[in-house]
């Protein structure tokens, strides 16, 4: 049955594989868990890019941490527990329970073919946009997609003090940054200085990166740091952020460790 304007559709699949991912990893991971909400971002981005009916609350954070409470009825240690859950689950928690909790191998693979399904879905084939350089006026033109390395960075914003902070209250000690991901960072550098009018002699500057092997880690990653920023006030509207440079770098790499806290493959 389809889901109404104000009611949210039932979780897919793939929607609960990633759930059971971070159950097993965080089983009592509440709304305001960094991975709950890199979650959420994501879920919602996808119904965005899919057209899927999007209430208010579709897979917010509060939302995701009740469905953790209900998948919980199926994991044996939590029965024993004698703790509450949160009803009975449902005949499809109880499938994908079965079939990967116990099986750490199939799991990370399906979680990885979910994940890598998003990121096509939401960015295109690899989970990367193509240059914008211009269109040929003839002959032939293709763009080659292929997953990789992709940087998370932090920009910051020079000259703003002379012009931006007497129009608008930047504290003391506050930068102007953006965050974002790219497999080009110089390439994204010159594109948005690019639209930068020269007279504002305001130009972005790269101020710290960090490389992560896939994409979809990296947007991850990305997702879950502008979902704190929010919490925290910093955020500038989007990708931009207002905050000391520094302390940005520092949640991004408290995000990376808690996200991953085996020990992320990354390097600066």
């Amino acid at each position: 049955m389809a889901a109404s304007r104000d009611r949210n559709p039932a979780w897919s699949r793939d929607e609960t594989i990633l759930l059971l991912d971070l159950y097993l990893r965080h089983p009592s991971a509440e709304a305001r868990h960094p991975e709950v909400a890199a979650l959420s971002a994501t879920l919602r981005d996808l119904a965005s890019e899919t057209g899927t009916p999007r209430p208010e609350t579709f897979r917010n954070p509060v939302g995701i941490a009740m469905k953790l409470r209900n998948l919980a009825q199926q994991d044996p240690a939590f029965q024993q527990s004698g703790r509450a859950g949160l009803g009975h689950g449902n005949r499809l928690n109880a499938e994908i329970w079965r079939l990967l909790a116990n099986d750490p191998v199939a799991l990370a693979a399906e979680v990885k073919r979910v994940r890598h399904d998003i990121a096509t879905q939401i960015e295109g084939p690899g989970g990367r946009t193509p240059s914008r350089g211009p269109v040929p006026t003839f002959g032939s033109f293709g763009v080659a997609r292929s997953d990789g390395e992709t940087q998370v960075y932090v920009l910051t914003l020079n000259g703003f003090r002379s012009w931006l902070a007497s129009r608008h209250d930047v504290p003391h000690g506050f930068d102007i940054l953006k965050v974002g991901i790219s497999n080009d960072v110089e390439r994204r550098l010159g594109e948005l200085n690019a639209g930068l009018p020269a007279v504002l002699d305001l130009r972005w500057r790269k101020y710290w990166s960090i490389v992560l092997p896939v994409a979809s880690d990296a947007y991850m990653i990305e997702q879950a740091v502008l979902s704190s920023v929010e919490e925290r006030g910093w955020s500038g509207g989007g990708e931009f952020v207002i905050a000391p440079a520094e302390q940005l770098v520092a949640q991004i790499l408290a995000t990376l460790h808690e996200l991953a806290p085996e020990g992320p493959t990354a390097r600066t």
